[in-house]
């Protein structure tokens, strides 16, 4: 997948920059990256085995660097979506309850880790 920025910039500012947009825009900038997400996934392969490509939504040495697009957009649902959750529970709730539910496999895993992450906020979703 191809982005206007270079690929490790891009990696490196959600890295640096996720969290804290997420807490300052809200879920518009997750429902970005998540749209970003969703179309790194958008081929029969990747969307079958999103594994290969990210093994572990958290940062882990068993991400493959070399998927950066991938990595990035990972990030920056996850770390986004955790800021809403800080500043603003039952929008975050709101929105990982539609993360849980996403066509996207990838999106899912997201989703369901943010639920492990935040549960004391998150396990009303928990059923």
């Amino acid at each position: 997948m191809s982005t206007f920025a270079e690929a490790h910039f891009l990696e490196r500012f959600i890295n640096d920059f996720g969290k804290r947009l997420g807490t300052l825009i809200g879920v518009e900038i997750c429902e970005l990256w998540r749209t970003r997400l969703r179309e790194s996934f958008d081929d029969e392969v990747k969307a079958k085995y999103p594994y290969m490509w990210r093994p572990a939504v958290e940062n882990n040495k068993q991400n493959y660097s070399f998927y950066q697009v991938e990595n990035a957009f990972v990030v920056g649902l996850r770390d986004g979506t955790l800021g809403v959750i800080e500043i603003a529970p039952a929008k975050g709730r709101k929105y990982v309850s539609t993360l849980i539910s996403d066509d996207c496999e990838m999106v899912r895993r997201v989703g369901i880790y943010l639920i492990a992450e935040s549960f004391e906020r998150l396990s009303a979703l928990v059923k």
